[in-house]
This record gives structure tokens, C-alpha cells and sequence, in this order.
């Protein structure tokens, strides 16, 4: 009810008083939803404070207030030094002015979501405090007032809707409470009267909903706080109100973001496990290379396929094979992506563990967070969980895709900007560097491993899935550059993901993904 015309008849009554013969020293505004005003008499200081958030509006009007030195800017530079005249309240209307003696006035539209400041020179609207607000472009000072014919005679013919309404649904509590019937017109007439009479100081704050609001007249619940003077229970209101509401929308937007997460690490173990599941039940790699290697004598050269007998199921078995190796070396192949199976199933495995670690830590974290019942204590949380991060609650996305060629690591950038930062920042001089020649792709680097020589194999798998990740990626061929990362430099102030190679090598190969070099779902 802080919006309530009968409550702003008084307050827009006491700043009257109040501010007549103050001069306006500053008007400025550190966010899109808040104007200061600071008015000065001789040594005497007055504050009011505009907060017109798009969840709430409310007028404060602060001790004093220390203005921050960056992120402010100065507003209505035609009231500055001028000296107020009056406060105005419009009939009707749950709106003020506050008038300057230049012939400016600052209207005070309070709202309620709808809430704007309005300056007008004479009848004319200079300018809205929030331009957003189109409508109030066709606002003038002669719509502010309105007159009505509240006798009982227009009563009886209007209704209560068209004769009071300032009426809000708390005052229609208020009279159903005291037994108001339109029905019986001098019976209800006289209760609205007695009510109007009633709400005059002393003001209440009650709570609603986890939330403070203003009422005009006693209930039978037991008040958090009351006074005669608006300014009083006004400060009270916003103090009480900003410090409940920051806390249950800044908590509401923390929770949502921590279950997030646990959703997202959820359904990341959820199909990882489904992948290993598969891996491990659908794999018999190392099978059919022990198969092949015990049937070496009835395998013959340049063969596409064998049938042989499976000695694990007992039973004929087709296997394919690759017409240009030997029966050794298809054997071999097999035995390799076994190995890189294994290796795969080891890191989903590892990844699964992590993540569930993740997970049962987040919903701790979320726990305490929903018993948190203090602000600071809140905001506190918050940056420990690094929650307003964009990339997500601990810790840094990584520039890369990380996969593993035959024991190797292979780090591949996932766009421009992460191709500089990968091959700037998480590459060592000696490490391999690839990249598509002559066309825009990832940058991919296959990481040293120390004392190691990189097998031709695992040098083609990476050069294919460089190939994959660039403009090429569907040519039967692509030219494939290769060199040590320290031939690689990036020239200052060139483009995202372009670099300068001083010495390469080249390779053809098919562009192939992921998962067909590494025979698994990538």
C-alpha cells in the first residue's frame, strides 16, 4: 500500500513541508532502475532515493548518500541549483510533483511496476526518467488530476469501482472485513467514510508471503513495525523489503543455478555410463585378435574377410579384415583398438567417478544454500561457488576437445578464439602442431610425451581428424600440416585463430571424425 494514494496524500504532505526552500544539488543515477536527488538548505541535507525496479518500485529517502565515484551519471540539468517551491499531490492519483522555481516540475508517477519520473516545464513533458515506458509520453499534467464526485448520491449511481478508485485490493479486504454490502447504500457508504477517517497515522508494516508491505490501518496480526511519520516507515519499508526480497531473488537465481549444474553432471553420467555400457558388452576386439592370430594358416593374403571358428562361443565367426595388410597386422590393428578401448573405458570411468563427486558435492552446496537466511552470508556462498561465472559453478571451460590417439593426447580447439588460447596457452614448444592447409579449421595439437618418437599411426589418425575438423572435412583428401608448436607464432593484433607457421611438413589424408578414428562414440 506504499503506492496507496491515501498514503502518498500524506507523504507528498510531510516533503511539502519538508523541502520548501531546499535547492536541488545533484540528480544522478548509478543503475538504469535508481535516481538520486539531494537538495541542501544552508547546512541541511535531504535525500530522496528513486528505486524503480522492474520487480518493485519504492521511494527512500536516505540520511545521507555517498555517491560512487564511477558507473554515475548526471540527469535533469535544468533543476540543478534551483529551489523548490511546493510538493504537489494530484487528486485522485497515485502521483506528485515536486515544483522548481525556474517552472519545472518532477512528477512522481508511482505505479507500482509501472512507475516512472517525469519532467515537465510548465504543461509540457521534457523528458522520462525511463524512456522504456512509451505510454507515459501522452501524459500531462491536466490527466494527473481527477476530480470525482464522491457524495452519496454518485455512490449510489457509480458503484464503489468508479466513485473510489484509489480503492486497493487491501482496502477492499479491509471494508469486506467490516462488513461493507453495495447493496446497502448508507450502510456502506458510512463504512467507507469510517474506514477513509481510519487511515491516517499511526502506519503499519506487516508480513505477507516472506515479505513486508505497508498498510494504512491495524490488523489483527501483530505489526513488524509502525510509525506516524511516512518518511520513517517508508525508509522501514524499503530497508526491510530490498533486504527480504535481494535475498529470496538473489537465493531463488543461486539454487536454480546449482541445480542446473547437478542436472547437467546428472545427465553426463547418466549417457556415459550408457556408453561405457555398450562399450564394454558390444567390444570383442581383443577377441577376434586372439581369433585371427590362432588362425594365421587359414587366413589368405588380400582377403576383405575370414570365416574362422570362435573358441570363446564356439561357433563360425566372419571377420573383417583389411585387404592390404598381412593377417599379422590385421590382428595387430584389432589388438590396437583394443588397447585404445581400453584406454577410453579407463577415462569414462574416471570422468563417471569425477562427475559423481561433482554431484554429491553440489548437492551439499545446495543444502546450505537453501538454509542460508542472511545476504552477505549469501553473496559469500555465491563467489565461493564462483556461481556468477558464465562458465558454470567451479572452474574454467576448457578451450578444447581432449581425446587420446593410441595413448597420445590430442587437444582440439573449439573455435577461433579458443584455437589462440589453446595453442598459446595450454601448448609446450616440442608438442605437435596440426592444422588443414590452406583453409579455416581447428587448431589440434597432439601432446609430447617425453622420450617418445610419435608413430606414424597415431600421427595419420590426427591429421585426420584435423582434416575433419576444418573447411575440408568432405574432400577424399586434405593436405595436412604438421610442425613442432615453437614454428608457430601469432603476429599482434591479427585476427582471432590466425597464426603464422615458419616451418611445416605436409601430410594427405581422408578426413575422418572422432569416432571413426578412434572406432568409439566420440
Amino acid at each position: 500500500m506504499h503506492h496507496n494514494y491515501y498514503f502518498l496524500k500524506h507523504l507528498s504532505n510531510q516533503l511539502n513541508s519538508k523541502l520548501e526552500g531546499f535547492e536541488l544539488v545533484e540528480a544522478f543515477s548509478q543503475s538504469k532502475d535508481e535516481l538520486v536527488l539531494s537538495f541542501l538548505k544552508e547546512r541541511e541535507e535531504f535525500h530522496i532515493k528513486a528505486t524503480l525496479d522492474s520487480q518493485y518500485a519504492m521511494l527512500s529517502f536516505p540520511g545521507e548518500f555517498a555517491r560512487a565515484k564511477r558507473n554515475s551519471i548526471d540527469l535533469f540539468p535544468e533543476l540543478i541549483l534551483n529551489t523548490v517551491n511546493s510538493v504537489t499531490q494530484f487528486k485522485n492519483e497515485r502521483s506528485f510533483s515536486i515544483d522548481f522555481s525556474n517552472g519545472y516540475s518532477l512528477i512522481f508517477k508511482m505505479h507500482g511496476k509501472r512507475s516512472n519520473i517525469l519532467l515537465f516545464q510548465n504543461n509540457d513533458l521534457i523528458r522520462l526518467f525511463n524512456n522504456q515506458m512509451k505510454y507515459d509520453l501522452g501524459v500531462t499534467i491536466d490527466s494527473l488530476h481527477r476530480p470525482i464526485d464522491q457524495s452519496i448520491e454518485s455512490f449510489e449511481k457509480e458503484g464503489i469501482t468508479n466513485t473510489y478508485p484509489t480503492f486497493d485490493k487491501k482496502i477492499h479486504l479491509e471494508l469486506r472485513r467490516r462488513g461493507f454490502e453495495e447493496t446497502e447504500v448508507n450502510k456502506s457508504y458510512n463504512i467507507i467514510k469510517g474506514l477513509i477517517n481510519d487511515m491516517v497515522p499511526p502506519f503499519y508494516l506487516y508480513e505477507e508471503k516472506g515479505l513486508p508491505y505497508l498498510s494504512l490501518f491495524k490488523t489483527a496480526q501483530t505489526p513488524l513495525f509502525e510509525s506516524s511519520d511516512p518518511i520513517t516507515i517508508s525508509n522501514e519499508l524499503f530497508y526491510r523489503f530490498t533486504r527480504v526480497f535481494s535475498l529470496k531473488r538473489e537465493k531463488e537465481t543461486a539454487i536454480s543455478k546449482v541445480q542446473n549444474q547437478i542436472k547437467k553432471g546428472n545427465n553426463y553420467i547418466s549417457k556415459s555410463s550408457k556408453k561405457l555400457d555398450e562399450i564394454k558388452h558390444s567390444s570383442r576386439n581383443e577377441e577376434i585378435a586372439n581369433i585371427i592370430m590362432a588362425n594365421l594358416h587359414q587366413i589368405q593374403e588380400g582377403s576383405n574377410s575370414a570365416d574362422l571358428f570362435d573358441f570363446y562361443n564356439e561357433s563360425e565367426i566372419t571377420i573383417k579384415l583389411k585387404s592390404n595388410l598381412s593377417p599379422q597386422k590385421n590382428a595387430e590393428n584389432y589388438y590396437r583398438k583394443a588397447k585404445n578401448q581400453k584406454i577410453e573405458i579407463k577415462n569414462l570411468e574416471d570422468n563417471i567417478e569425477k562427475k559423481s563427486e561433482e554431484v554429491l558435492n553440489l548437492e551439499v552446496e545446495l543444502d546450505q544454500l537453501k538454509n542460508i537466511d542472511k545476504l552477505k552470508a549469501l553473496r559469500k556462498k555465491v563467489e565461493e561457488l564462483k556461481l556468477n561465472q558464465k562458465t558454470g559453478v567451479k572452474g574454467d571451460t576448457l578451450p578444447y576437445r581432449k581425446l587420446n590417439v593410441n595413448g597420445w593426447d590430442l587437444y582440439v580447439g573449439k573455435s577461433a578464439k579458443s584455437n589462440d588460447e589453446l595453442t598459446l596457452k595450454h601448448t609446450h614448444k616440442d608438442d605437435l602442431w596440426l592444422h588443414a592447409k590452406d583453409v579455416s579449421g581447428s587448431h589440434v595439437v597432439l601432446k609430447q610425451n617425453p622420450g617418445q618418437k610419435v608413430p606414424n599411426d597415431v600421427l595419420e589418425k590426427s591429421a585426420q581428424i584435423a582434416a575433419y575438423y576444418s573447411k575440408r572435412k568432405t574432400d577424399s583428401l586434405c593436405p595436412v600440416i604438421f610442425t613442432p608448436k615453437k614454428y608457430v607464432r601469432k603476429p599482434k593484433g591479427s585476427a582471432p585463430g590466425l597464426v603464422i607457421v615458419d616451418r611445416e611438413e605436409v601430410i594427405m589424408v581422408q578426413p575422418a571424425s572422432p569416432e571413426e578414428v578412434l572406432n568409439s562414440e566420440f
